[in-house]
């Protein structure tokens, strides 16, 4: 049976060119994968190694690292921090049958019409060098002393009214100093997922939603095994209630208006020719489908 038995068009993308063309993104963007301070961009420049190599083009001459904030450290009366990195260094995707990614034993076999994403991440901190850090430990003794003679006296009531003062008088744009660098500790994961896609109603909405489910997560590489389960219970939540509600589309969002693109065209036939995902059936029970290695879509050619 032809694939256009049921539908007016049908579009394929296989798991091969998906993941081509992440690999590609993230040799074309390293920025989007790899954030840290601006320690580990300066170290990044120098070729030197950080948790993971960044995997760049040989003609990309541009940054490879978002800079981004040291870690405060939390109670200090002076804004020091420590300097870390945060590296996504791989990204695959794989269609039921599921061939392209070995999954864990708790997530095998891919299940039909699922799909698969595997991601490795890496999370770097650099412990300070006690040494070097001395003078900014006077610093922070002396404004420990400091605080401790202007609120001799004070009640407890004053004395949390005048530190909240000091804090607001602190500038907004202060900058968080780094402690000077030691030694990089770093640790790393794998993330393994696995999901479907499917219609559904939502409240408030009188069409229909393609909407992305989780069905299972798992995280290898971590112990003991309670902090591994909390940390999987956090991040399944996160992409329950937090990151796949967003990325839900209407069945509107999916519908392209052709006559509307072109004023030619709508004048020569006079009606509406759209485009739209054919409605599932007998003849197409998954739309898109996830099967064969691709992510499938069949669509229909409405003139209303």
């Amino acid at each position: 049976m032809a694939l256009t038995d049921h539908s007016d068009l049908f579009v394929s993308v296989h798991e091969d060119g998906m993941n081509a063309l992440v690999k590609h993104i993230m040799q074309q963007r390293p920025p989007l994968f790899n954030y840290g301070t601006a320690l580990f961009e300066q170290l990044a420049k120098k070729k030197r190694e950080l948790c993971s190599p960044i995997d760049t083009a040989k003609n990309y001459n541009g940054p490879l690292i978002t800079v981004e904030d040291p870690l405060p450290i939390l109670g200090s009366p002076l804004p020091i921090g420590m300097d870390w990195c945060f590296q996504l260094s791989k990204l695959a995707i794989d269609f039921h049958k599921g061939n392209a990614i070995a999954l864990p034993a708790e997530l095998d076999p891919l299940q039909p019409q699922h799909f698969a994403l595997q991601a490795k991440a890496c999370f770097g901190l650099m412990c300070p060098d006690d040494k070097k850090a001395e003078d900014i430990l006077e610093e922070i003794e002396g404004a420990v002393v400091t605080v401790y003679e202007e609120n001799v006296g004070l009640s407890d009531k004053e004395r949390i009214h005048r530190e909240r003062e000091q804090k607001d008088r602190r500038p907004k744009d202060e900058k968080v100093r780094p402690l000077p660098p030691g030694k990089l500790h770093c640790f790393c994961m794998s993330l393994y997922l696995t999901g479907h896609f499917e219609w559904g109603d939502v409240p408030g909405s009188d069409q229909p939603w393609l909407k992305v489910r989780l069905d299972g997560l798992e995280i290898v590489d971590i112990g003991p095994d309670p902090l591994e389960s909390m940390i999987e219970c956090y991040l399944r939540n996160i992409l329950r209630y937090g990151i796949l509600p967003r990325i839900m589309l209407p069945m509107e969002a999916l519908v392209l208006d052709l006559t509307g693109m072109s004023e030619d065209l709508a004048g020569y036939l006079g009606k509406q020719l759209l485009l739209q995902p054919t409605p599932i059936g007998a003849g197409v029970p998954f739309n898109p489908a996830v099967e064969d290695d691709q992510l499938k879509l069949f669509i229909q050619l409405n003139i209303v």
